[in-house]
């Protein structure tokens, strides 16, 4: 059983200077041997671009956000785009014949997102650069406003403040050049102006149900639904603080995940739901630990009684679809 990956942070590995490990092993989440393991046919890499007051709970020496975002994209680069040799086992994609040529070659596929689209800073132009270094997904923002709008907060009049309108231009420029809109720790009114402004597909790349879970990143009802209705995706974060109903519970099982796996399905479709297990950013306090455990999720999922063709969708087949319609 494949699956494809819609968001991990393994890449701030990078920025520490003391950091042990690279891209093909080391003691995080994710790697290509874990990955490999797993049967995995795609990892989407973010490029979490770390707020000054975090780098402390990091344990990590501050960075000029262009130093820090070049440091993590060369460690990109030179794994999956410049270093790669014929029979690798993993390669750059940025689009649906890039995925389907390393699918076939028994590759795994490489796609390279950035999480807070604030190093915009209003400037369409770096949107066209990070697009040509092969960038294909922007979380909008993280927990901080930025150029594009404002985010996911339990501050109920913060959660209602729209894009602004450079974030506007930002999404339908993402279309234009084939990049995927990611509205995961957007506000929701910021969620509700991606409905309306985006022609393409968009994703919430790590985000659960609200209902089950109140944390503000998860989606309402009402949103998982306007999200099936675009063609677009929730990718099921695997963080404990996403599925339990006191969100200081970090604590992670399957049943957990698998309870809002079925009512994402049953309230959006099963065409909606995804993976976005946001491996290496949240406290490893998981009963799926690592990228090379996650088909533990496929075979629980089978003993609830999904199909299995609508485990193939929630698995793989879904990101599948959506990477065809947008890149």
């Amino acid at each position: 059983m494949g699956y494809i990956d819609l968001h991990c942070d393994t890449l701030m590995l990078f920025a520490r200077p003391d950091h042990t490990g690279d891209l093909r092993r080391n003691d995080r989440q994710v790697d290509l041997d874990k990955l490999t393991r797993g049967g995995a046919y795609a990892q989407f890499f973010a490029i979490f671009m770390v707020p000054e007051p975090f780098y402390a709970h990091l344990h990590m020496e501050p960075l000029a956000d262009d130093v820090y975002y070049e440091r993590l994209y060369e460690a990109f680069r030179q794994e999956f785009i410049d270093g790669t040799v014929e029979g690798a086992a993993a390669r750059f994609a940025g689009n649906y014949e890039q995925y389907t040529a390393n699918r076939e070659a028994g590759r795994l596929s490489a796609f390279l997102t950035i999480e807070d689209g604030r190093l915009l800073d209003g400037d369409l132009n770096t949107l066209d650069q990070w697009y040509r270094q092969g960038v294909r997904l922007i979380t909008l923002t993280w927990n901080y406003e930025n150029s594009i709008g404002y985010p996911q907060s339990s501050d109920h009049e913060l959660m209602q403040h729209r894009l602004k309108p450079f974030g506007v231009e930002t999404v339908q420029r993402m279309n234009e050049l084939g990049m995927i809109v990611d509205v995961s720790h957007l506000s929701d009114g910021g969620f509700w102006d991606v409905v309306k402004y985006s022609n393409k597909p968009f994703v919430a790349s790590h985000s659960n149900s609200r209902v089950l879970s109140p944390h503000p990143r998860n989606l309402t009802d009402e949103m998982i639904r306007a999200l099936g209705n675009k063609g677009g995706l929730a990718g099921l974060n695997f963080g404990g603080n996403f599925l339990n109903e006191q969100i200081s519970d970090d604590r992670s099982t399957l049943q957990q995940m698998v309870r809002h796996i079925h009512h994402m399905v049953n309230v959006g479709g099963v065409d909606s739901v995804a993976l976005g297990s946001d491996f290496d950013g949240v406290p490893r306090n998981l009963e799926i630990d690592d990228a090379s455990q996650v088909p533990l999720l496929a075979e629980r999922l089978h003993q609830h009684g999904f199909h299995p063709s609508d485990i193939d969708k929630i698995m793989f087949g879904n990101v599948e679809r959506l990477i065809r319609e947008t890149l």
